[in-house]
């Protein structure tokens, strides 16, 4: 008797070819490859950056595995492609915040401050002269503050990004503690525009911050 593979049977004098099932073994077989797939993916991915594609997060899914890419443009989508194969499925990283991203209320210290130039900066320092000027930032979300700057991998594209836009402007007048909306951008290799912020959806810029519409 055969498993997992075709059985020849002879009925009246016809040969019918049944396919059986696939076993366990082969299921798992084949999941094993899927995780030493993305073991593989995983450790490539500084080196993949230091060539200009940058894999922001890799995940196993029911047949391949997800790979989520910075700059997923079609000269990077063909090379990663054929360095992988069949079981890498390919998607462009989204910039759009999560539904969880929403405007937070803020209280009003009643000490204010004036907003600093952050145009052309890194998004790195930007954070570190906002806090030594006694505001905080909101980078993912309109209206959430964070006051504890964080340096990016030099492996991410926020490593590169220049911020472009900032609310409120430089110069304005501000509660000391409130956040600055940054956005920062960059042109990764291949072109892509690559753009963090929090100046995404129904927002507004006031003389109060990034307020949502």
């Amino acid at each position: 008797m055969a498993i997992g593979g075709a059985v020849a049977v002879a009925i009246s004098g016809l040969a019918v070819t049944v396919l059986s099932a696939e076993t366990p073994r082969e299921q798992s077989q084949s999941r094993a490859e899927l995780e030493r797939l993305q073991d593989r993916i995983d450790l490539d991915i500084r080196p993949l950056a230091r060539q200009g594609v940058y894999v922001r997060t890799t995940g196993l899914a029911a047949r391949c595995v997800s790979v989520l890419v910075d700059n997923l443009t079609v000269p990077n989508k063909t090379y990663l492609a054929r360095r992988y194969g069949a079981g890498a499925c390919l998607r462009q990283a989204s910039s759009i915040p999560g539904p969880g991203c929403s405007l937070l209320s803020r209280r009003d210290s009643g000490q204010s401050k004036t907003v600093p130039d952050m145009f052309d900066l890194g998004l790195y320092e930007a954070e570190r002269r906002l806090v030594a000027a006694e505001f905080a930032f909101s980078i993912e979300c309109p209206g959430k503050a964070d006051g504890r700057p964080s340096r990016p991998s030099r492996y991410s594209p926020d490593a590169l990004v220049r911020v472009t836009r900032q609310c409120p402007a430089a110069g304005a007048t501000l509660a000391a503690g409130a956040p600055v909306a940054l956005q920062a951008e960059a042109i990764l290799p291949g072109g892509h525009r690559y753009v963090v912020g929090a100046f995404r959806g129904h927002v507004e810029c006031t003389n109060r911050g990034l307020e949502g519409r």
